[in-house]
């Protein structure tokens, strides 16, 4: 009985990732063969490979530029 009821909860979940991974490929006709994305994040301690390089408040900031499929990204900190 609880392999049924697990069924019937998987089939609908199922069914909504599929549909959330299908609609971007309907929107992507109308949208630009490009797109630039500039972005920062702020972090309480920056650690590196499991070293304490700071402690206290980091900005993180970054930008992408993506073209027909390429991507390319610079970050820092």
């Amino acid at each position: 009985m609880g392999e049924i009821m697990t069924f019937k909860r998987a089939l609908p979940c199922s069914a909504l990732l599929i549909l959330a991974l299908l609609c971007p490929l309907a929107i992507a006709e109308d949208s630009p063969s490009w797109s630039l994305s500039v972005y920062t994040d702020m972090v309480s301690k920056y650690l590196w490979r499991g070293w304490n390089l700071h402690d206290g408040l980091a900005m993180q900031p970054g930008a992408e530029y993506a073209i027909e499929g390429f991507t390319a990204g610079i970050w820092a900190t």
